[in-house]
């Protein structure tokens, strides 16, 4: 079982074994059942999702919305690309919240706070890890061939593909967090990938004998501080 709670706290996702997923809203002190979604297949992993839409109208020439949908563009950096400007277009908007789900079958489900739910894409194999990083509306997901992908959900609710790269390691081995900007990625091995979702730059972190790790030791779990340095010796 999953459960996540939307990015403005007012909708719960749970999501069951058997692949029903029901959402609850918030109401004072108490939760109650604001819809459901059936998958039809064994969930494996389960995030909340946050976006940025637009107002009903714009103060720009023409619907913004559907320029974007048009020219299958998915952020407004892009779309101030397309008409030649320096600067990302900056507009006034609202922040929508969802969920999205990851299952057996390798198919990933946007869910809405109201229960209902569309197929974004088929993946080939299954999917061992899905999480939205929201500051650039990027949807990361890890199937078991350790391919990795980086989705841009557009405003139509299908799916641009940015990034498709295959990872280095035993399936199986991979563990990955996202934290802040941070993409941080495992194979339970010396070596630990850190990827800036930022700047799209990445890189790699190996235990060193010169800093007192011995030759068996592995990076099995991480995290990330802002802080620099470490008051716990021989641990990342």
């Amino acid at each position: 079982m999953f459960l996540n709670w939307s990015g403005d706290g007012k909708t719960l996702c749970a999501v069951m074994e058997d692949g029903k997923c029901e959402l609850y809203a918030l109401s004072g002190r108490s939760l109650k059942r604001s819809g459901e979604y059936n998958m039809g297949d064994k969930p494996t992993g389960a995030c909340a999702r946050i976006s940025h839409v637009l107002p009903e109208k714009s103060l720009l020439d023409g619907d913004v919305d559907s320029l974007k949908t048009k020219n299958n563009l998915s952020s407004f950096e892009e779309l101030g690309k397309m008409n030649g400007l320096t600067t990302p277009v900056q507009m006034p908007t609202a922040m929508k919240h969802s969920f999205v789900v990851s299952t057996e079958g390798g198919v990933l489900h946007l869910i809405e706070q109201d229960g209902t739910g569309t197929k974004l894409c088929q993946l080939d194999y299954r999917v061992e890890f899905v999480s939205h990083y929201h500051q650039k509306e990027l949807l990361i997901a890890l199937a078991s061939d350790l391919m990795l992908y980086h989705f841009n959900i557009l405003p139509d609710s299908t799916i641009k593909e940015r990034l498709k790269v295959k990872l280095n390691g035993k399936p199986g081995s991979t563990v990955i967090v996202l934290k802040e900007n941070l993409l941080l990625i495992s194979h339970q091995e010396r070596d630990l990938r850190v990827w800036n979702l930022e700047t799209e730059e990445n890189g790699t972190i190996s235990l060193q004998s010169a800093k007192g790790y011995s030759a068996d030791d592995a990076v099995l779990c991480m995290d990330y501080s802002k802080k620099k340095g470490t008051s716990i010796p021989n641990k990342i």
